[in-house]
Parts: C-alpha cells; sequence; structure tokens
C-alpha cells in the first residue's frame, strides 16, 4: 500500500475539523449494554445539532457516516 495523499486525507480533514473546533460527537440513547442505540450531535464552534437517527454503538454503518461527516465539514467550512 503507498502512503499518498488518498491514504491520509481522512485524517487531515480530521484533524483540520478538530484545529478548528468542528467535532462529531456520539451520545447514547439509553444507558445499557455494549451494544446500544446512539446518536450524532455536531459540534460546530460550541454550537450543537442534534441528530435524530439512531445507530448501533461500533457498527460500519456508524463508522462510515462519522468519516462522511467529517468530510462534509472540511470541505463545507474550509
Amino acid at each position: 500500500m503507498a502512503l499518498d495523499n488518498d491514504f491520509f486525507r481522512p485524517w487531515l480533514q480530521r484533524k483540520w475539523c478538530w484545529d478548528n473546533g468542528f467535532f462529531v460527537v456520539i451520545k447514547p440513547v439509553e444507558r445499557g449494554s455494549y451494544r446500544t442505540k446512539v446518536t450524532i450531535n455536531l459540534d460546530i464552534q460550541k454550537n450543537i445539532q442534534h441528530g435524530k437517527e439512531e445507530y448501533t454503538q461500533n457498527s460500519t454503518k456508524l463508522e462510515h457516516k462519522i468519516n462522511e461527516l467529517y468530510e462534509y465539514m472540511f470541505r463545507t467550512f474550509r
């Protein structure tokens, strides 16, 4: 695997977001077991937008959504 720009792009996007006050926050819907339901909140420079969709904790669908949101914030607010 070559270490090119495509390999580091997701990390560079997240780093830019973190340095500029953009965060994706995972909040559990209920207290409970290992694979509980969670919602995603966006912390955009101290303004919090609450998500409505529920995801299973530690799922690949949640991971893809987090990556998608960081990419969206990077492209929108950069």
